[in-house]
């Protein structure tokens, strides 16, 4: 069958030299190379993080890889919420545990329930939003910048110091709070 296009002979269902599909569709291989090259430049293990590998860190630091990501506010926000859930899972399990023995099995199950919840949401889902969190800043930086690729490539997608820096801002106001209590 010949190209409706270019006239070429078609292969299978497609044109080899000018793309033509049979659905009326283009193969352009240039924009397919193009898609992800921003944020490769601006996320140095976006290959990783789009295919979801080394799950194991995302188990490890749950809402604090956020914050190894650079999005301390995310982490931040993200381990609030995951404090207040566990205190709320805590206080049932201690009610569960008052009412008497028999609900004591019951109360192992709430924590290991929601321990392994929690951690296969962060496995599942942490990677998607960083990456989307990545994207919403580029779009940003290109929106303020001439020359945004420099700006790109001075980013550091990932440190430990964030960590730190998250872990600070959750301990300061829990030893403002004791300090408080105590005197």
């Amino acid at each position: 069958m010949l190209c409706p296009n270019c006239k070429s002979e078609m292969k299978e269902d497609f044109c080899i030299k000018c793309g033509y599909m049979n659905n009326g569709n283009f193969i352009n291989q240039h924009e397919s190379q193009d898609k992800y090259q921003d944020i490769k430049i601006y996320n140095k293990q976006f290959e990783t993080m789009n295919r979801n590998q080394k799950k194991w860190l995302n188990l490890i630091l749950g809402p604090f890889y956020f914050s190894y990501r650079s999005h301390i506010l995310v982490g931040t926000i993200i381990g609030i919420i995951d404090f207040l859930i566990f205190i709320l899972t805590a206080s049932i399990i201690s009610a569960l545990i008052s009412i008497g023995s028999i609900y004591c099995l019951f109360a192992y199950f709430i924590i290991v329930f929601y321990v392994l919840t929690n951690r296969i949401m962060y496995m599942t889902f942490s990677n998607y939003l960083c990456i989307k969190i990545d994207d919403i800043k580029i779009k940003k930086i290109k929106k303020h910048h001439q020359n945004y690729t420099k700006k790109l490539q001075k980013h550091k997608s990932s440190s430990i110091i964030y960590i730190l820096i998250n872990i600070l801002i959750y301990i300061i106001p829990i030893v403002i709070i004791l300090y408080k209590y105590h005197t």
